[in-house]
């Protein structure tokens, strides 16, 4: 469980990552898929790494590498971000996320942000 506590960081590890304990270095700028991207190394409190590739021109994550223990051997896990839309109110988000070497891909078609929802859904169902 411990390896996935980062995953549970609702608002993501970079935000406040010193008052979470964790170290963010700015490694340098680079390009990657043709865009320039400033490559940060975050060193969690818990001493395991991950790196991050920001869009230079947007500031929007578009790649982050880190490892994981599957099956307990260590593995090397690429999301990558692309395709980013914006809702009516504003937020900006990945239309296409991307994981390596699970070749696994997440399509989103929509985004709504705080809809209206009938108060009957959140209701205990009857035995």
């Amino acid at each position: 469980m411990k390896d996935v506590g980062s995953e549970l960081d609702l608002e993501g590890e970079l935000i406040n990552a010193k008052a979470k304990g964790h170290t963010l270095e700015l490694v340098g700028k680079e390009t990657a898929d043709g865009k320039e991207v400033y490559k940060l190394k975050l060193t969690r409190k818990n001493g395991s790494v991950a790196t991050y590739f920001i869009d230079a021109a947007t500031y929007y994550i578009v790649k982050r590498q880190s490892t994981a223990k599957v099956q307990g051997q260590e593995m090397e896990i690429i999301t990558t971000m692309s395709e980013f839309k914006k809702t009516d109110d504003g937020y900006v988000y990945a239309s296409v996320v991307e994981q390596a070497p699970m070749d696994t891909k997440i399509v989103l078609t929509k985004v709504v942000m705080n809809p209206a929802l009938d108060a009957s859904i959140l209701e205990k169902p009857a035995k």
